[in-house]
């Protein structure tokens, strides 16, 4: 529950791959910071971190292709 740091490792997937169980927990925006400012993000990158809200505790699923 609350303010989640993800990332990828390997590919870049776009933010309405990521799914949640139980479904409908998470909040559909991440957050990323780059040169001192957040920014709302539409794709994750991998190297890179980004916050995710989620209401309940779960887990997040990123499904990529």
């Amino acid at each position: 529950k609350g303010w989640n740091l993800i990332g990828s490792l390997s590919c870049p997937f776009h933010i309405a791959n990521i799914l949640s169980e139980p479904p409908g927990i998470l909040l559909p925006e991440a957050y990323g910071f780059k040169n001192g400012q957040y920014y709302q993000a539409e794709a994750i990158e991998p190297g890179r971190a980004y916050w995710m809200k989620v209401m309940q505790d779960g887990y997040l699923i990123l499904k990529t292709n």
